[in-house]
């Protein structure tokens, strides 16, 4: 199962210090790149009278339009087919001669620059199925029928890696937990006497309560006008709408709630949306969301919980394996001290980073633990004045358990919830009766795998997200402000040689946006993984500490003085890109909420390869929640994967910069409030 990996900002720190936008191109910058036209889909076989949909994509300018023709007649005619502006192609009535044809794409911005397609027009089959075309929700059934005696089979869209779900001798047709790619499913019925004729039918598959099933572990960062929650837990989903086998943990101002057995309810709606209700019978806690696959699903506050996100992920069967993990794990958590009048760190944000070893030494079982702190942006080094610490795990079930970290001056005591034997969501705790100190956090831990480790470790292009603080002033000032939030993505190209060569990050500290601004640096990485790097864009130089668990991804956080946050790197695909490069329906998150309440969004939208977007969302502006909100908007991309979407809803507008990591993944950074977030392909 795929994971999510540490993927947050290399330049936190610049966000924090300055955001100051792009600079203007000098006279020695090399020339623009050509325009290029590139037809997705390079061939297709479409039975006379429907329809086919060419996606496209047009780079290195901002005219991404294209004038199509079919066998070089503008717009095609009746005997060809025909193709209109958006590259979907009609076949024509009859099979033409020769059945072949070409369809044709050229760039309005260069119109020597073209790309072709060649189609397939095919006779209808002597028999049908029925019905030609079903919606049926994941997990349910749907039975087709044909008057031909045929052999059963199905088929995915071209690149699809998902389930397709089952089809009986039958016909009875069982749909997947969640839409493959493209969001449908081609049903074929093959003669018996004749294997060269098919038939087929479509089956569009939409979310269900299906979706959601199985045990997760889950965390979430909420906030209201009492200052922040840290929530975490595991639950067991029947597919149903009911949930058990559930503990809670609750960590705020208040005091904490460990390992409180609840139950609860939920409804997932056909394009993945979703509501939970968690209750342990004396409070009860709603939440909204949205599915990215039957496996994971991004989360906002509603209700009690006020504003807030999360997320929840699906733990693995090897993930209940009923002992401790073993291995060498890379973590990183953020969090605040939480807001009691009396705690001298009130407010107070802290961000680490680091990696310890778990063994099955029953007097020693965590050791060889290093970690780079920063509180309020006071850097401490390695641990406890740059010393290894040590610390005890236990296992409580369902893949759950307890660690403490010993003398790390941060958070010690901690609650994990693995989701695979190689990963972990982790919420955390520190209390002090004797210094009146209280603070929660959330972070991930990951088992570090390759090393020994070195600057090579780190080499191509990487991508980027982060979320941090503004330090809180020492004292803390009457009346008490919040740390403000700071957030920022972006993309770097390491040369596996110390050298960050390029990049570009967009930053939003408390509503102060820089955009497009250029990065380069140096970083250096020690063989057990540990690495240190300093960054420039912006003007700014910062220094970051870096923890590699694998090549090319790390977790890191910021070690200068004006603030705290928690970043990494992860690989990105290499492009160049273009409004193609969004295309389909997507999992959006938009989080805004980290120490105060702010605004928290997630919903789906519809990216449509051309530069169009429509979809539906779930808004918690600050505790107001409003549901089922339509959203229509346009956006744009470079070929540097850069992009800007505009988001338009009926009460407003939002702007947010759209950075691709891979076929799957956009990173988003809001311009309109403070924020950042994901898209995640859904299908």
């Amino acid at each position: 199962m795929k994971r999510t990996a540490f993927v947050l900002s290399l330049c936190l720190c610049l966000a924090l210090g300055s955001c100051a936008p792009g600079g203007a191109p000098d006279d020695d910058d090399p020339p623009p790149e050509p325009v290029a036209v590139n037809i997705i889909e390079n061939a297709a076989s479409v039975e006379v009278g429907h329809t086919f949909q060419f996606h496209y994509s047009v780079s290195n300018t901002a005219n991404t339009s294209c004038t199509w023709s079919v066998d070089n007649v503008a717009g095609g005619n009746a005997t060809v087919g025909t193709v209109d502006g958006t590259g979907l192609y009609t076949a024509p009535a009859a099979v033409p001669t020769p059945a072949q044809v070409t369809v044709k794409a050229v760039a309005v911005a260069d119109a020597s620059k073209s790309d072709t397609a060649t189609v397939t027009v095919l006779a209808p089959p002597p028999f049908t199925i029925s019905p030609a075309t079903a919606t049926v929700p994941a997990g349910a059934s749907q039975p087709f029928t044909t008057t031909a005696d045929v052999y059963w089979s199905l088929e995915g869209a071209d690149g699809n890696t998902a389930p397709l779900g089952s089809i009986g001798t039958d016909g009875v047709f069982t749909a997947p937990l969640a839409p493959p790619l493209g969001g449908e499913v081609t049903v074929v019925a093959t003669s018996k006497t004749d294997p060269s004729i098919h038939a087929t039918a479509v089956a569009a598959i939409t979310f269900s309560n299906a979706s959601f099933h199985g045990p997760y572990a889950f965390v979430f960062r909420g906030a209201d006008a009492g200052g922040p929650t840290f929530i975490g837990g595991r639950l067991t989903a029947d597919g149903a709408g009911a949930i058990t086998e559930a503990h809670l943990h609750i960590y705020q101002g208040a005091g904490k709630l460990d390992a409180a057995p609840f139950t609860g309810a939920y409804q997932v709606q056909a394009d993945g949306r979703a509501a939970l209700t968690l209750s342990d019978g004396e409070t009860t806690k709603t939440l909204r969301g949205v599915l990215a696959s039957d496996d994971s699903a991004h989360l906002i506050g509603s209700g009690p919980v006020a504003a807030g996100s999360g997320e929840i992920e699906r733990q693995e069967a090897s993930a209940l394996s009923g002992s401790t993990p073993l291995g060498t794990f890379v973590f990183g958590y953020d969090g605040t001290d939480f807001h009691s009048a009396d705690d001298p760190k009130r407010g107070q944000p802290i961000a680490a980073a680091g990696r310890f070893v778990i063994s099955s030494d029953t007097l020693d079982p965590i050791h060889d633990g290093i970690a780079d702190i920063n509180r309020n942006g006071q850097w401490i080094e390695g641990g406890d004045s740059g010393s290894t610490f040590f610390g005890w795990i236990t296992y409580q079930g369902y893949g759950w358990g307890y660690m403490r970290l010993g003398h790390t001056l941060g958070a010690d005591q901690f609650a994990y919830f693995m989701l695979s034997p190689d990963e972990a969501l982790l919420i955390g705790w520190y209390g002090s009766l004797y210094l009146g100190e209280t603070l929660g956090v959330i972070g991930r831990m990951a088992r570090q795998t390759a090393g020994p480790f070195s600057a090579s470790s780190l080499s191509g292009a990487l991508a980027d997200i982060s979320h941090g603080y503004r330090a809180v002033p020492v004292p803390t000032p009457d009346p008490f402000v919040p740390a403000g939030p700071a957030f920022s993505a972006g993309v770097v190209t390491a040369n596996g040689a110390g050298q960050f060569t390029s990049g570009l990050t967009d930053t939003n500290v408390g509503g102060t946006v820089g955009q497009g601004s250029p990065v380069t640096g140096t970083y250096a990485v020690a063989a057990n993984g540990r690495g240190t790097a300093s960054i420039t864009a912006g003007g700014l130089t910062n220094t970051t500490a870096v923890y590699l668990a694998s090549n090319n991804s790390a977790v890191a956080t910021g070690l200068d003085t004006w603030g705290t946050g928690l970043s990494a790197f992860s690989p990105r695909t290499a492009g160049p890109f273009g409004v193609g490069s969004l295309d389909g329906h997507y999992a959006f998150t938009l989080r805004g909420t980290l120490t105060s309440p702010s605004t928290d969004v997630s919903g789906q939208i519809l990216f449509n390869g051309l530069g169009a977007l429509a979809g539906a969302v779930d808004i918690n502006a600050a505790g107001v929640l409003a549901t089922d909100v339509p959203v229509t908007g346009s956006y744009t991309m470079e070929a540097t994967g850069r992009g800007v979407a505009t988001i338009t809803a009926p009460a407003a507008t939002w702007t947010v910069t759209l950075y691709v990591k891979d076929a799957a993944t956009v990173l988003l950074l809001g311009t309109s409030f403070p924020s950042n977030g994901t898209l995640v392909r859904q299908y």
